[in-house]
């Protein structure tokens, strides 16, 4: 049965709040929460799930979720969290993992965080550093009136690109730029070696192509979650589940795959999160780009409203008409050595 409680909860509400070590992400009373929650795809049932299951035990952390139940018993805040043990340091961060993008709290809409600040720290227990990050500047008045602390500015932001509106403009107005003038032209001799198709798997199939994309992201990128056994068996979970949560793109050249694009559907807008792609056969006809566009085409004229490029500066993000917007991040240090953590963090000698 699904539990049902007032769109808008009470300020005077006493919530009671308790941390957790496991919790039920696809159960009816999270799934209710979050109907009545303003999140991302992030907070998703499937992807939480999927993170604690591989990512934290490979992180060596232990999972920390944080509830808030209302007087009725009924689920009104869960705050997804890891605690982990280092260097005689208890450091407690989002469940972030170097996967997710967005950092927010699940809380019923109309709810006093503020009210309920005393609980959540209460509940974390001792530690010596809490972290968040990364957080949209637009959600950091939600992360500040759960904890008290001011947010601090971080070196990237995120990208993203909305409809054109009339979705069958999008392969001809597109942002001024030469190289991408010249997709048209790569994607036509790219041709010439074979029809071209872009098609989403889904189920298995699409487990597979994650695993493919991280064989051709191998050596590419540092720290990339793919290369590991973990973050492979997370993103292979979260591409195979039937709920449509995540899509899958493949583009084929004949019976060659050139590319795979993995993203999180969130509403209108596509969260782009994977790209693999065979450069070694293909890369002096940029496929990255060629598959970036079509992709975008496919969902724009689908309905799609917004195409996020989510976090980090690369260049070629403008090309594609995305507009920067700042990210940020909460360091709340506890203790003196939780505060020397902090500073490390900032001067970027510690992750």
């Amino acid at each position: 049965m699904i539990l049902r409680a007032p769109a808008t909860p009470s300020a005077a509400t006493a919530l009671r709040i308790a941390a957790l070590a496991a919790f039920d992400f696809e159960s009816d009373a999270y799934g209710d929460l979050l109907a009545r929650a303003g999140v991302t795809a992030f907070q998703a049932p499937g992807w939480l799930a999927a993170f604690y299951r591989h990512l934290a035990p490979a992180l060596r952390a232990e999972p920390l979720i944080v509830v808030g139940r209302d007087g009725d018993g009924v689920l009104q805040l869960v705050v997804p969290l890891l605690r982990r043990e280092a260097a005689g340091l208890t450091r407690i961060d989002y469940a972030f993992g170097g996967v997710c993008d967005y950092a927010l709290p699940v809380a019923a809409r109309g709810l006093d965080l503020a009210a309920a600040t005393a609980g959540f720290l209460r509940a974390l227990g001792p530690h010596d550093l809490l972290a968040i990050a990364p957080v949209r500047a637009g959600d950091a008045e939600t992360w500040q009136g759960l904890f008290g602390c001011a947010p601090e500015a971080l070196s990237f932001g995120s990208h993203l690109a909305v409809s054109p509106g009339d979705s069958l403009a999008w392969p001809v107005h597109r942002p001024g730029s030469s190289r991408i003038a010249g997709l048209a032209r790569k994607a036509r001799r790219l041709a010439e070696l074979g029809p071209l198709r872009l098609q989403i798997v889904a189920g298995p199939a699409a487990a597979d192509a994650l695993r493919l994309a991280a064989e051709l992201r191998r050596g590419r990128f540092a720290d990339d979650p793919l290369q590991s056994v973990a973050g492979r068996a997370f993103y292979a979970e979260v591409a195979a589940r039937a709920d449509g949560a995540a899509r899958t793109y493949v583009m084929t050249c004949g019976d060659d795959t050139v590319g795979i694009l993995f993203g999180l559907v969130d509403g209108g807008c596509f969260r782009y999160l994977v790209l693999g792609c065979d450069y070694a056969r293909f890369g002096r006809f940029s496929p990255g780009m060629i598959l970036f566009d079509r992709v975008m085409a496919a969902w724009f004229g689908a309905g799609g409203t917004a195409f996020d490029f989510t976090i980090g500066d690369e260049p070629f993000k403008s090309e594609f008409g995305a507009v920067r917007a700042p990210m940020c991040r909460f360091l709340r240090p506890v203790t003196p050595q939780g505060a020397a953590l902090a500073e490390a963090i900032r001067a970027g000698l510690a992750a």
